[in-house]
């Protein structure tokens, strides 16, 4: 209606902005009133929907809360009778669900043991006659008990218990320790008696972990929420309960202060945390954190302390609170971006919806364009998976937290539902900026040899900036992400197809790496139709350096495509497959070749633990430019799995390997596939292979990869050709010449056999940044690689005219040392 249109038309006005996202505010805050949660602002709305820790309570919020006594053990030379007594009077004081659960274990081994009748029990555990001195439980003392006539009955952890009696000269028994030790373990709670600070024995306390509680943890950590459970209970135990619950971390023995610390040591590594408690004790964290939220039935210092109180006292009411908070955080988004076009989104704080993704890379040679996924951004986490993704599929997996952060850069998530969205924008940059040390020492020692992903050697470089967005209305969808950089010329240099027709293709796409539109369709899993460029993970790797295990490529995924000009169809029959057909221009390029384009398909599977992912890439078509005889057909084929993983330990935390294999030929056109022969001509063919194994330790703070692969490339057809004097590409300024002046040979029947092998070790100190130190060493059957006397000229400069006696120096082999840091928020 024209109503409509006005309004929508003041509402884009940019003055109306600051009335308007006030009133959004308060709309949140509605929101979250009606899931019956009181909020004391609008901001601390919007800010839940960004959040990246979360704290509970363990008892009561992870666990059912009455904890139950299940056993008691007496130390060796106690007597059993008295032991049971003790623990008796210890409790008789305790009001606590725990301490009547000891009481009623108690009675019923002496009653059932016929020691006494009830009558006699009730009788003798009066402690109405005593003279006696209740001691409470205290956080700082960990221990409860009784005094009277002379006799001092402590009960609490282990350790609090044994330092009381190593005070007196007493030690803990070793029976009673490695007893403390199998309760811990298999997830109990164990409290040590002493009496007159000599141990007497072990009580056993078992508690129930919430149905569907790991489930509600799933949820969250596919928002890119980190779920941290606090709790009094040792190590042992604590562990027990957060692998079991599906908790991401813990804090074991935690006082109140150990809540602020940690709260306030997240929020210096730039996390937004929010806190969920009900005790006085917990107000100084409440009142830290950025969201905190107070049960109603807790105290007043508690709710006090926080800005919200939710009044239904549900632990996990944080799932509702998040949503809330993001559908606020993408209604601002949309407003001030529409708002705001023409404006540096950079300086936007409205403009995006997390995960915004800027990853700034600063690495040393030429990396991979395509690869693992990085299993730290994956970080276990860190992976940062939010309800964009629940819009996007092909996001990785990063930065996740799913966790086959140890998958390579195919971009299926079969954990999430692909739903329809509202209208959503969303900001990404990466930013790669390269310095390598490259051990041979180049005439032009800035000359990079035949890579993917590097034009410089030995010298600061800014390889690759890419920023951009995704962008959703309704079920429209579409992403533009730009390239800018070194990158900007090493990719179109290795596309032949602008050079058929008109127009500067290569100039047209150049600042371009990734530009589509698409619709959505809710049909199972979801179905998505794009049209466009879009990437390839041909060769497993990620053509965005920041989300693979290493930084130089192996030569299967540095001599396969990272991106494809056509339509393609994302298909997700299940939540752990998903089906890719493309019709595309050609192999990596921006037009077609010949008349035909080329067809090919993507399956992908991915375990519901996300600890095994298997893919296949396949490719036909006609891409000898001028050749339309000739035929090209291509399979590449992965398997990563994850065979260890416990990302809370601090030795090793999680292990990984990955496996490609790639076989292809052309045919026609004067080559013969697989066989040579004298009449159809010598044999294409494509043969290689790639293995690397990574290693993680110190809750993923730290990794190691190493790994490698071969390649055997008759004709040649698909090696990344060297650069300058030995470049046989046309020549930009006058394509009917080589660029080079001695080209090198690519003819049907040269031969091509190479290897590779690397190492690196990440520093990871969060989920932003990543310091690599990797050394490369390749070879090859033939001269390829730019040697001592370089590529460019006998000067190293393109001005010097050439030497008559001078030619390139391509060598068989090299080695280089990379220095890299990566970064992206």
């Amino acid at each position: 209606t024209i109503a409509a249109f006005i309004s929508l038309f003041v509402c884009l006005i940019p003055t109306t902005i600051g009335g308007l996202l006030s009133a959004i505010g308060i709309a949140g805050m509605d929101r979250a009133l009606r899931a019956n949660v009181i909020t004391k602002s609008g901001k601390a709305v919007e800010t839940a929907g960004d959040i990246d820790v979360l704290l509970l309570d363990k008892t009561g919020t992870i666990t059912i809360g009455n904890r139950k006594a299940t056993n008691f053990y007496p130390a060796d030379g106690v007597d059993e009778k008295h032991f049971i007594k003790s623990v008796v009077l210890a409790s008789m004081a305790d009001e606590t669900p725990e301490g009547k659960s000891i009481i009623d274990l108690g009675k019923s081994l002496m009653v059932n043991g016929k020691w006494m009748t009830e009558t006699e029990f009730n009788n003798h555990f009066s402690i109405h006659h005593l003279q006696f001195t209740i001691h409470k439980f205290t956080a700082e003392t960990r221990s409860s008990g009784i005094d009277f006539d002379n006799t001092r009955i402590r009960k609490g952890a282990s350790d609090a218990i044994k330092n009381l009696c190593a005070k007196a000269g007493n030690i803990l028994p070793h029976e009673t320790a490695e007893r403390v030790k199998l309760i811990s373990s298999n997830g109990g709670t164990p409290l040590v008696l002493s009496e007159n600070e000599r141990v007497l024995g072990v009580i056993e306390l078992q508690d129930i972990i919430k149905t569907g509680i790991s489930e509600r943890f799933e949820r969250l950590r596919k928002m890119g929420i980190k779920t941290v459970m606090v709790t009094g209970d040792n190590p042992l135990t604590a562990k027990f309960i957060a692998e079991k619950a599906g908790v991401d971390d813990f804090i074991a023995e935690a006082k109140p202060e150990d809540k602020m610390n940690y709260i306030k040591k997240e929020q210096s590594e730039g996390r937004l945390v929010a806190m969920m408690g009900d005790g006085t004790n917990d107000a100084p964290a409440l009142a830290q954190a950025d969201v905190g939220v107070a049960m109603n039935s807790g105290t007043q210092a508690a709710k006090e302390a926080g800005n919200m109180v939710d009044l239904d006292n549900d632990p996990t009411k944080l799932i509702e609170i998040v949503e809330i908070g993001k559908g606020e955080i993408v209604t601002q988004n949309d407003k001030t971006y529409y708002a705001n076009i023409g404006q540096s989104f950079t300086n936007d704080k409205y403009f995006y919806s997390r995960p915004s993704t800027v990853a700034y890379n600063a690495a040393g040679s030429g990396g991979s364009n395509k690869g693992p996924s990085n299993p730290d951004y994956l970080k276990d986490v860190q992976a940062r998976i939010d309800t964009f993704l629940v819009h996007n599929p092909e996001v990785k997996k990063s930065e996740i937290p799913s966790d086959l952060v140890t998958a390579s850069g195919s971009g299926l998530d079969p954990n999430i539902s692909v739903q329809a969205a509202k209208v959503q924008v969303k900001r990404i940059a990466k930013i790669r900026k390269v310095n390598e040390v490259d051990l041979q020492k180049l005439i032009d020692q800035q000359t990079e040899k035949p890579l993917a992903a590097l034009a410089r050697n030995n010298e600061v470089q800014l390889s690759a900036l890419h920023f951009g967005g995704d962008f959703y209305y309704k079920n429209a969808r579409a992403r533009v992400m730009t390239q800018f950089g070194t990158r900007s010329i090493v990719v179109p240099r290795n596309d032949y197809s602008p050079y058929r027709g008109q127009y500067k293709l290569a100039d047209v796409y150049r600042y371009l790496s990734e530009a589509y539109a698409g619709y959505h369709i809710n049909k199972w899993y979801g179905i998505n139709i794009d049209a466009g460029m879009f990437m390839s993970y041909i060769g497993l790797n990620s053509y965005y350096q920041p989300e693979n295990w290493e930084y130089q490529a192996s030569f299967t995924s540095d001599n396969t495509p990272w991106f494809f000009n056509g339509l393609r169809i994302q298909i997700f029959p299940t939540k752990n497959i998903k089906i890719e057909p493309w019709i595309i221009n050609g192999w990596q390029s921006y037009g077609k070749f010949n008349k035909m384009p080329g067809v090919g398909f993507n399956f992908t599977y991915m375990s519901s633990n996300s600890n095994i992912k298997a893919l296949t890439n396949n490719y036909y078509g006609t891409d000898a430019a001028g050749i339309p005889d000739r035929v090209r057909f291509h399979s590449d084929n992965s398997f990563l799995l994850r065979y260890y993983n416990k990302p809370n330990s601090k030795g090793i935390s999680k292990m990984a390997f990955s496996l490609t294999g790639d076989i292809g030929f052309e045919k026609g056109g004067g080559v013969n596939g697989f066989k040579d022969d004298d009449v159809k001509g010598p044999a294409q063919y494509f043969m290689s292979a790639m293995f690397y194994n990574r290693i993680w330790f110190n809750k993923n703070t730290m990794a190691w990869t190493i790994g490698g692969g071969l390649m055997n490339n008759p004709g040649r057809y698909l090696v990344l050709y060297p650069t300058g004097q030995a470049s046989p590409l046309p020549n930009p300024a006058n394509p009917t010449q080589t660029e080079g002046a001695f080209p090198f040979s690519a003819n049907p029947g040269d031969q091509f056999h190479g290897w590779d092998a690397s190492t690196n070790f990440d520093y990871m100190p969060n989920q932003s940044i990543t310091f690599r130190f990797e050394y490369v060493h390749r070879e090859a059957s033939v001269g390829y690689f730019a040697g001592a006397g370089g590529v460019t000229s006998q000067t190293g400069y393109s001005t010097s005219a050439l030497d008559p006696n001078w030619r390139p120096d391509l060598v068989k082999s090299e080695d280089r040392i990379i220095l890299a840091m990566l970064f992206r928020l």
